[in-house]
This record gives C-alpha cells, structure tokens and sequence, in this order.
C-alpha cells in the first residue's frame, strides 16, 4: 500500500438490486460502527411520477440521480481524507449505471437519451474519483422481489428487477476494469437474531480482503 491509502480512509460503495438489503446493511453500519460515516442513498423528487409513467420520467430521474451520486461520491472522498474511519455509500455512481442501462433496454429511455446520459456520466467520472471498494449484495431476484413489494407496499416489475441484476453484472465488471476493488457477496436473507454476525462477517472480511490488496488491484 501506498502512502495515500495509509493516511486516508476507504470509500466503500454499497450496490444491489432493489430490495438486497443495502440500506438495512446501511443502517446496521451507522448504528454499530459509530467511525464509519454513512451517506444515504440519493433520492429524486421525481421518483413518484417516474414509479407511474417511466418512460416519460425515466432520463430526468436517471440525470437527477446521477449528479446526486457524483456529488455525493465526491464528498465521500473528501471525507475520507480526514482517516477517522470508512466512508460508506448507499449506492453510488457505480450502481447508477445499471439502473440507466436496464431502463434503456427496456424502453424506459431512448437510445438518445441514454446517450445523453452517458455523456454526462462520463464527463463527471472526470472529475469524481471512483469508491475505493464496492461491495456487491448478490440476492435472488425472487426475494428482492419479495422484499421490495412488502417494504414499499406496492407491486414492483419483476422484468426490471431482472435486468437490473444483468446489468448490475456488467456495471461490475465496468468499474473492476478500472482498476475498483470489487466484493461479490451473496446476501440473502437470514434470521433476524443472525444478522448481526453475517454482517459484521462481512464488514471484517472486506477490509481485511482490501487490506491484503496489491496497489495495481485498487
């Protein structure tokens, strides 16, 4: 390791499909590990017309989403600088460009939209540094399917939930190509009186697995 990474914190992105349990994940890490800071996922205002008619909201959401995560990623990277302990994202740029993608092949978006978007994305990427780490909650679609209908309370598109796990394989191995420390786990579900050690063999792992890294892999 260089001296970069030994002064400064990790940045470490949470991804997953809808309902993997990112953010239960999230809020596990802010309520007992008081030196990680938590980032919450981004949010759009737009997201409930979007939840109605996705093809007419689908490129603002996209574009709204994305400048919130670049922002957000920046920052994260700021305050990583700091050393007072891992920065954590729920869900970051890097997941975003599943959700653009799975809804451009779907027609959620036209393909100049998404070239739009894509312009975008990359110009940010410019300027925002990439997380450091980004840990990968694999679920089965089925249960994040489950998941998010009893969470939300509302039906959720099993088709999308199912492109975004394929696209969510590609944004993987977008970012791992970048040189970006990627961590696959599979994440589903457990007893609640178990949590606590899944998840805290899981935080452990990944730092030791990030740790252990070559400088060439980060």
């Amino acid at each position: 390791m260089n001296d970069e990474y030994d002064t400064r914190s990790p940045v470490i992105a949470l991804e997953g499909n809808i309902g993997a349990g990112k953010s239960t994940l999230a809020k596990y890490v802010r309520r007992y590990y008081p030196s990680c800071h938590v980032i919450d996922e981004a949010e759009s205002p737009l997201m409930s017309a979007y939840s109605r008619h996705p093809e007419r909201w689908g490129a603002l959401v996209q574009i709204d989403l994305l400048t919130q995560r670049a922002t957000a990623l920046r920052l994260a990277h700021r305050r990583a600088l700091m050393g007072e302990g891992p920065v954590i994202l729920d869900r970051s740029i890097v997941g975003d460009r599943a959700f653009a993608r799975a809804n451009w092949s779907l027609g959620r978006i036209s393909a100049i939209e998404y070239t739009v978007w894509e312009n975008l994305h990359n110009e940010l990427m410019k300027s925002t540094p990439a997380p450091d780490i980004v840990v990968y909650l694999d679920t089965d679609t089925q249960l994040a399917h489950a998941r998010a209908e009893q969470r939300d309370q509302r039906q959720h598109d099993r088709e999308y939930l199912e492109e975004l796990a394929r696209e969510h394989d590609a944004a993987l191995e977008h970012i791992r190509s970048h040189g970006v420390y990627v961590s696959r786990v599979k994440w589903d579900e457990y007893p609640l009186h178990e949590y606590h050690i899944h998840a805290d063999n899981l935080l452990s792992r990944v730092m030791k697995e990030y740790d252990g890294a070559t400088v060439g892999e980060l």
